[in-house]
């Protein structure tokens, strides 16, 4: 395991390199009596059930068991077993979220939401950047001439650099925060860079009268309003720095009501033929 994370936090980004250290203190507290070599697939399987049985997230299981395996990877690697037992073994199924927020809850968010978090909530709420991104923006990748955020290829997801459009009201966003500028990191509380926010953005959600809401859910809203207000697919992906179809389709929420809505124009399409 110290071998993985001294892999991890050389080859991985900061966000994952964290999760991976997380990860090990779940994985330790099973498997650490064990010799590597007698550990098997049932004894894989056995933790994951343990873990769901915990109520974690499947997400956050099957993050453990793809750092188990690449433990194991390494191990093998370098001669000290043969197989891998996470091999074979089946990750659970993740639950996607389909959570956004209308306009009107956006504003109650914004109006009680702590100082220092509200920009950051303006800026997930348009542009759909990951909290990483967004924590982790400095003012060189910030053109308020240009309204662009320039993020390189080491501050994304997928290691593909990408350029998001700004608003007006984004620009004013970022002009007021330049008083507050500190070593270059754009997000700063208390005179350092800004890391988390967990306990502000619970406290802004509980008073707005938000619930089950996360952080990433604002890409998901924004997704869905970019959608909605027309936007082509392949620039809406290319804002949000999605690779395939189906993952921006997993960021967007279709109501019901929208469903009635789609065959009402249909309707007036087909009409329209027939009157002409």
């Amino acid at each position: 395991m110290e071998n993985h994370l001294k892999w991890s936090k050389s080859n991985k980004k900061p966000h994952s390199s964290r999760r991976d250290l997380i990860a090990s203190k779940h994985l330790n507290l099973f498997f650490k009596e064990l010799p590597i070599h007698l550990i098997t697939p049932d004894m894989v399987e056995t933790y994951r059930n343990q873990r769901k049985e915990e109520s974690a997230a499947g997400a956050s299981v099957n993050r453990e068991l793809a750092c188990l395996k690449r433990l194991f990877n390494i191990a093998i690697r370098d001669g000290k077993i043969r197989k891998n037992p996470v091999k074979g073994v089946k990750f659970l199924k993740e639950n996607q979220r389909d959570r956004v927020i209308n306009h009107q809850e956006y504003k109650k968010l914004i109006a009680v939401a702590k100082e220092h978090i509200a920009p950051i909530i303006k800026v997930g709420y348009w542009t759909g950047m990951r909290k990483g991104e967004i924590l982790n923006l400095k003012w060189t990748q910030v053109g308020l001439k240009t309204k662009r955020i320039y993020l390189r290829a080491e501050d994304t997801k997928t290691n593909e650099a990408r350029e998001i459009p700004l608003s007006e009201e984004l620009v004013r966003v970022f002009e007021n925060l330049q008083y507050d500028y500190n070593k270059n990191y754009v997000f700063t509380y208390k005179g350092k860079h800004l890391k988390s926010f967990r306990r502000a953005w619970a406290s802004a959600c509980s008073l707005a009268g938000i619930n089950d809401f996360t952080f990433h859910d604002l890409r998901h809203t924004a997704a869905t309003n970019f959608r909605k207000a027309g936007v082509r697919v392949e620039k809406v992906m290319k804002i949000l720095g999605h690779k395939s179809v189906a993952m921006f389709l997993r960021y967007q929420n279709v109501g019901s009501g929208e469903l009635d809505e789609a065959m009402e124009k249909l309707i007036k399409f087909t009409n329209k033929d027939d009157e002409d």
